[in-house]
């Protein structure tokens, strides 16, 4: 009652009632454990956080596909000769290297953006380190809780170890030491950097120095540029559309708000049509009750890419989404400072 009371976006006249990113980021602000400090408000609602965890949601939906789609072969190929999935295998690992090279690059735009508000704030160094601790712990550790949120809650200790793994690295991967078990590594797991330094950058950020087929990647959804590429164009559409065009391509998003309470879990079976509970549902044997996330094939070689057209500007921001974002962020700093 008190979320929907104070804390619950409101709809403004026109506008479709459908859950969207800012809705899932209240449920995990209001149900945050420990709370996250204020300052992370400054940090967590803006249009690069926005890109991050859209990003991040995408590369996860890939993720559990694959780790799915795997595992099930797996007991398949146990119970008959063993046939060759190498061609899966190669397909997954370039889907996924290019979402894990969007998160990365939308990380490391969020850490230079920490770095010059506490440069232009003329805090000290030891200072400058505590703040960035606090605020890096909460982004990982909200991001998590966003991403399954937006994935229906599920599959929450594979989630949590592979956003430990993609910014703290294996050895500093506090999911696997708080499960109590090490997870098995999929062929789809790329290796991180060698890295067990405290001081080390980010595994997701060194993402960005690993040689590319088609650097144009890293443009997608940062400067005003329409690729005609068929691969680039959907990732494009999964990073920029708005929620209502996605059709459960992003998790919740863009999902019928009436369809779900306050928290965003699924109202009873009941309330609801059948019809569009058995399309929710996705294929059969997924973890994840939604479509499936298809991506085009590469198709051009390194050699014959054509590169960036000169004088791009940046991606425009949407009518009133800077407002918005104001506005959330004020809320929940009134909400955090009250609760210290």
């Amino acid at each position: 009652m008190q979320f929907r009371r104070t804390y619950q976006r409101r709809l403004a006249p026109g506008e479709p009632d459908i859950i969207t990113l800012r809705d899932v980021k209240d449920v995990v602000l209001f149900l945050a454990t420990p709370r996250p400090p204020p300052e992370f408000m400054d940090l967590f609602h803006t249009k690069t956080a926005d890109r991050f965890l859209r990003a991040l949601i995408l590369y996860f939906r890939i993720y559990l596909q694959s780790y799915t789609e795997l595992r099930s072969k797996r007991e398949a190929l146990a119970k008959k000769l063993a046939l060759p999935v190498v061609g899966m295998v190669e397909r997954m690992r370039q889907d996924l290297s290019d979402a894990r090279a969007l998160v990365g690059r939308d990380y490391a735009c969020l850490m230079l953006d920490r770095v010059k508000c506490w440069l232009h704030k003329g805090l000290t160094p030891r200072e400058t380190d505590t703040r960035d601790l606090r605020i890096a712990e909460s982004l990982i550790r909200v991001s998590a809780r966003v991403v399954w949120v937006c994935l229906g809650r599920r599959s929450l200790g594979l989630i949590e170890r592979e956003t430990n793994r993609l910014f703290r690295s294996d050895p500093f991967n506090i999911a696997e030491r708080r499960q109590r078990r090490r997870f098995e590594p999929t062929p789809v797991d790329d290796p991180p950097p060698d890295i067990c330094k405290l001081h080390a950058c980010s595994p997701a950020a060194l993402e960005l120095l690993r040689p590319r087929d088609d650097y144009r990647t890293l443009a997608i959804a940062v400067v005003d540029w329409q690729p005609k590429d068929e691969r680039l164009s959907t990732l494009e559409k999964y990073l920029m559309c708005p929620e209502e065009e996605l059709e459960g391509l992003m998790g919740l998003l863009g999902r019928p708000r009436e369809d779900y309470d306050d928290m965003l879990r699924p109202l009873a079976p009941t309330k609801l049509n059948i019809e569009s509970i058995e399309a929710w549902k996705g294929s059969a044997g997924s973890v994840l009750p939604f479509p499936l996330v298809e991506l085009p094939p590469r198709e051009e070689p390194p050699e014959a890419l054509a590169g960036l057209p000169a004088g791009l500007q940046p991606v425009r921001t949407p009518e009133g989404g800077d407002s918005k974002r104001r506005e959330a962020r004020m809320v929940w700093m009134v909400r955090f400072a009250e609760l210290l």
